[in-house]
């Protein structure tokens, strides 16, 4: 079986959160075919010319570290600049989806794949060229499912997040003015067009969480739904795990921390609320309190802003376990969760203690009080990490007990367990054992 997977972006390096989606699910699928190929779309940050539109063997130069996520890698081209967008455009893909959608037709552009809709055709004719059996492609691009199906493949969509729901409930979030509010009440019905005949088009519908599948259903999309978590790669937590903790434990100044990419607002409202809101109540009782806060996306007005509030800010990092090595407890307050972030997965993977909000444990298997706490308010979280500070004994039973659910839910191997028993890579990788026994 030949499995080609679209990425709106070159996965590695795998910095942020949905480059990490991207990179686990290319090695997930290796576990299902004879042949895999990555094809991804270059980008400002990530350009790719000198291999557009070229497949490209994975030990050429430049393309080496890719060699451990697919058999064949090709780039697509380039996507449009955004200053290329004119406004006619922007307010075609708005209304298109909707008008469209209601005659019962497909649209060929939305609001949010305006950038990466004119190489739709290529894309096709690269999954007919190699003869590929099953496509995967990201939930912002599924109206390009039919021209896929139409070929004989089947198609499979991989939703980080429900687009629909998470532009509706970022519009919840924050009091905007009229002309902003409408636009996005407009970019949310082309979604939901989009999601309508694009869900109904494809096999089969990769969701984050429980969560998510149940938003689903509940929206009314008629789709076979898996769950595959967000995960990271357990080579790379062998060793400093247990240097982490050791680090932590030698550490005399107290410490808590997020990680995250700021870009996305509600992260960088999370990181206001945990140095403005919860670290202040905090140091009340804990005068010598270190807050940590880590990731790209911040302006300089933010990063001064927080520094100016007591946060210690590292900005990028080259590696995730110089900002865990440097706290005892992750204190994440998104509160308006886009997928399930995988700075959460990354904190349970290592045994470290963590305090979230509810809104970001929504729909998974993780329980309150014993895989993580839980704050509704910022008085709320104050209390769970002194708590923790106060009890080392819990907290390194809770650190231990969140290692065990991401064993259970969010490893790679509890990944992989999902697809083989429900997906319909299993389906066909058993069926073909079952043809070559017989």
């Amino acid at each position: 079986m030949r499995i080609l997977t679209f990425t709106l972006d070159r996965p590695l390096p795998a910095t942020t959160g949905l480059h990490l989606r991207m990179a686990e699910n290319l090695r997930l699928v290796q576990s299902f075919a004879s042949e895999t190929h990555l094809a991804w779309i270059a980008t400002e940050e990530r350009p790719g010319a000198a291999h557009e539109g070229a497949e490209v063997l994975v030990d050429s130069v430049g393309l080496a570290d890719l060699a451990d996520l697919a058999d064949v890698v090709h780039c697509l081209g380039s996507r449009r600049p955004d200053t290329a967008i004119t406004g006619i455009t922007r307010f075609a893909a708005k209304v298109a989806p909707v008008i469209v959608g209601a005659l019962g037709r497909d649209t060929t552009i939305t609001p949010y794949s305006i950038r990466y809709d004119h190489l739709r055709s290529a894309a096709i004719q690269y999954a007919v060229s190699n003869r590929i059996d099953v496509v995967i492609i990201p939930n912002t691009i599924v109206h390009w499912a039919p021209g896929f199906v139409a070929q004989g493949m089947r198609v499979i969509c991989d939703a980080a997040d429900v687009v629909s729901d998470l532009v509706d409930r970022q519009r919840r979030s924050h009091p905007r003015g009229l002309l902003d509010d409408l636009s996005l009440r407009v970019n949310i019905e082309a979604c939901r067009a989009q999601e309508r005949r694009g869900f109904a088009a494809i096999d089969e519908l990769w969701v984050t969480s429980l969560g998510e599948a149940e938003l689903v259903v509940k929206s009314g999309h008629d789709v076979s739904t898996v769950v595959v978590p967000n995960c990271v790669k357990e080579p790379e937590l062998e060793g400093p795990l247990e240097r982490s903790s050791e680090l932590r434990t030698a550490r005399q100044r107290r410490s808590i921390g997020m990680l995250a990419t700021y870009s996305y607002e509600p992260n960088l409202d999370a990181a206001r609320e945990l140095i403005h809101c919860v670290a202040p109540l905090l140091r009340a009782a804990c005068d010598d309190l270190a807050v940590v806060i880590a990731g790209a996306g911040l302006s300089d007005a933010d990063r001064n802003q927080l520094e100016q509030a007591g946060a210690s800010v590292l900005g990028r990092v080259d590696s995730v376990e110089t900002f865990y090595n440097a706290i005892d407890i992750a204190v994440i307050t998104i509160r308006v969760r886009g997928g399930l972030p995988l700075k959460l997965v990354e904190a349970l993977a290592r045994s470290i203690p963590v305090v979230c909000t509810p809104e970001l444990i929504a729909g998974t298997p993780l329980r309150p009080g014993i895989d993580v706490l839980v704050g509704t308010t910022a008085q709320a979280c104050a209390d769970a990490v002194q708590s923790l500070f106060e009890d080392r004994r819990s907290a390194e039973l809770l650190g231990r007990c969140g290692r065990r659910a991401y064993d259970s839910y969010f490893s790679p191997a509890a990944a992989r367990a999902n697809v083989a028993a429900a997906s319909l890579l299993g389906h066909a990788r058993r069926a073909s054992i079952q043809e070559r026994a017989a």
